[in-house]
């Protein structure tokens, strides 16, 4: 019986393309010889700060530092992590932790400095089951830091060279890539143990699966697992897959009043208000925080896209998110003023690409948070946005539903 389901999944998911295939493969596995983070443990002697990851098994790892803004990375070859983050609330030197998959055999940690540090040692203690990998850090200077910070060889994001293998298709199918944010080493917007890019995952699995049952068109998955994926990469994803559409999944969290409800972006100089503003800088700004700085257009260039999307590709997107906005009412909760914005993503500025940014909601909202886990959440979210498809398809200019030549 089980051997059935896994071949029935199989059938249901064969036109779903795993982004970078030729890159990532079965070494995003549990390794079952990783060592494995189980505590954070720290002590200060005046000015300096000793941290100890302590852990089962020897890690191999590289660390540097980075600026604009201050971090401290750790990689390793392979790592676990089930260590508790609540004791970095109370150290000073550290503003914030993020671990993850920063590519395939690469497990990176990103520490987020509150002020520039100097590595006066690192070491590994211990034996077998109880080893502690420790780091005494001392504040510095910024100049000091500047001069010792970088990437060093190898460290930067790899992959850019991997082509999606595209599935067999009708030449009349409509090429849909569906964009699930952040991953990996980047959680985007957290709510206790509940994760952005766990969220906008399940969705874009659930998307895929079904347009993947609906004739006339393919889905494209940029990630298919918890994997780090930077902006650019996801705009090749699409460009190399020959998409006819680009759909971008994300969702936030705000610290300040309330709001809870989707709501649908499309790309413009111009940010429809300040809390459009925000949410893209903080999404543009994604790469550079996991690690894997985004080395942006220059600005002509960048002027150029959005002068380019304003015109024809920015009328298709204007129809394309009003079109999956019919689609939603009435069985998604919208936000209640403005469910149509326009901001700045990066992820939006293909020039001949209809592309939105579905935001599903808010992490920081109870009632977001009820939809995000409950049982059929992802399935009635695609089953609208397969309706809006359509709907936007009956309308298209027929320059951007032709088939792509490669």
């Amino acid at each position: 019986m089980k051997q059935f389901v896994v071949i029935l999944a199989v059938l249901l998911l064969w036109p779903v393309i795993e982004a970078d295939a030729q890159e990532n493969t079965a070494d995003t596995d549990a390794d079952e010889t990783a060592p494995i983070v189980t505590e954070i443990d720290y002590g200060t002697d005046g000015d300096r700060l000793r941290l100890a990851l302590k852990m089962r098994g020897e890690p191999v790892y590289d660390l540097f530092t980075l600026e604009e803004p201050n971090r401290l990375v750790l990689d390793f070859e392979s790592l676990e992590w089930q260590a508790d983050l609540t004791p970095l609330e109370d150290i000073d030197l550290i503003a914030d932790l993020r671990y993850g998959l920063f590519r395939p055999g690469r497990m990176r940690v990103v520490m987020d400095l509150a002020q520039p540090v100097e590595v006066e040692r690192i070491f590994i203690r211990g034996a077998d089951e109880e080893i502690e990998l420790v780091l005494d850090l001392t504040p510095t200077d910024p100049e000091t830091f500047a001069s010792r910070a970088g990437w060093p060889e190898d460290a930067r994001w790899q992959g850019e060279e991997a082509v999606p293998v595209m599935p067999d298709q009708a030449s009349s199918d409509l090429i849909v890539v569906i964009d699930p944010g952040h991953g990996g080493i980047d959680p985007g917007a957290i709510a206790g143990d509940l994760l952005e890019k766990d969220v906008v995952l399940e969705v874009a699995l659930s998307l895929a699966e079904r347009i993947s049952r609906e004739p006339g068109f393919t889905p494209v998955l940029t990630r298919s697992d918890d994997r780090f994926l930077p902006l650019r990469a996801r705009l090749r994803i699409a460009r190399e897959a020959r998409a006819h559409i680009f759909l971008s999944l994300h969702a936030d969290a705000i610290t300040e009043g309330e709001a809870d409800g989707m709501s649908i972006y499309t790309l413009s100089e111009e940010s429809s208000d300040q809390a459009a503003r925000a949410f893209a800088e903080r999404e543009n700004r994604s790469d550079v925080l996991a690690g894997a700085d985004l080395e942006g257009d220059a600005d002509d260039v960048t002027r150029l896209l959005i002068d380019l999307a304003r015109r024809g590709t920015g009328r298709e997107s204007d129809k394309l998110a009003r079109s999956v906005l019919s689609a939603m009412r009435g069985n998604v909760d919208l936000i209640r003023t403005r469910p149509i914005r326009q901001a700045g993503f990066f992820v939006l500025k293909s020039p001949d690409l209809p592309s939105i940014l579905i935001e599903l909601g808010f992490l920081s909202s109870e009632n977001d948070r009820k939809r995000f886990t409950s049982t059929d959440y992802a399935e009635r979210v695609a089953e609208a946005l397969v309706v809006g498809l359509h709907r936007w398809r009956a309308i298209a200019d027929p320059a951007f539903t032709a088939q792509r030549t490669p």
